[in-house]
């Protein structure tokens, strides 16, 4: 991952509200699992989970070998949506959301 790459993660976690964030997710009683193997071990994580899992998003979306220029990706976990745009011109453009409630529908 270049540089530019890790500066621009930098900027999203720097700026993302994550306090408003852990807010919301106590208003609606969103809780992480702990671990699979702990049955009904659920916990709000810390602020440095939240950013530590978003930046994690990111970098395995930069580690992404198949991943070419022109092209969209998302990953997504916790209640996280991060966004990868590589633009054919080697522009990069991230993008994190927290996604409490979601609905699509596609028809062909």
């Amino acid at each position: 991952m270049k540089n530019k790459h890790k500066e621009a993660i930098k900027e999203i976690l720097d700026n993302f509200d994550f306090n408003k964030m852990l807010k919301i997710m106590t208003i609606i009683g969103h809780r992480w699992h702990r671990h699979k193997l702990l049955e009904g071990s659920y916990y709000y994580p810390t602020i440095w989970q939240l950013k530590n899992c978003a930046k994690k998003l990111f970098e395995d979306l930069f580690n992404d070998k198949e991943f070419g220029n022109g092209r969209t990706r998302y990953i997504s976990t916790g209640g996280f949506w991060a966004y990868l745009r590589k633009g054919k011109d080697n522009s990069v453009e991230l993008d994190l959301q927290y996604v409490a409630v979601e609905y699509n529908n596609f028809v062909n």
